[in-house]
């Protein structure tokens, strides 16, 4: 099982976004680290948790590399629903470690699913999401 917090895998997941960000193009997953950063912003006055990017895509089956930290002053963590879409059910999967204190870092390697279709992660602190596609 793995987690991660809402703050960087390596193509964009903070506050830049890069070429695996926004584009809808694959990433190269192991060869290209995905930086994902799992954080805060205050928004009128009150703290917003975020993951960045909040999208990405990446092929079926290929092995990605995710560097996930933690720059916001609150715990964060990333799950998947899994194949139910229920979170919080045997077939999870957590990016990460349980939980990613702020100031933390974590390098994850997963295996992307071979079908094709949505990966929707939440944190399970703050609700926030961050969907992969998968082609």
């Amino acid at each position: 099982m793995m987690r991660f917090i809402i703050v960087v895998l390596t193509v964009a997941l903070a506050a830049a976004c890069s070429d695996n960000g926004d584009s809808g193009q694959p990433t190269d997953g192991g060869l290209t680290p995905i930086d994902v950063s799992l954080g805060d912003e205050m928004s009128d006055g009150t703290l917003v948790s975020l993951i960045s990017p909040d999208e990405f895509t990446v092929r079926a089956g290929q092995e990605v590399t995710f560097n996930l930290s933690n720059d916001g002053p609150v715990p964060h963590n990333m799950r998947n629903a899994g194949t139910d879409d229920v979170y919080n059910t045997e077939d999870d999967f957590l990016v990460g470690p349980e939980i990613l204190f702020p100031g933390d870092t974590a390098i994850v390697k997963w295996t992307i699913p071979s079908e094709a279709g949505k990966l929707v992660f939440r944190c399970d602190f703050h609700l926030n999401t961050a969907t992969i596609t998968v082609q």
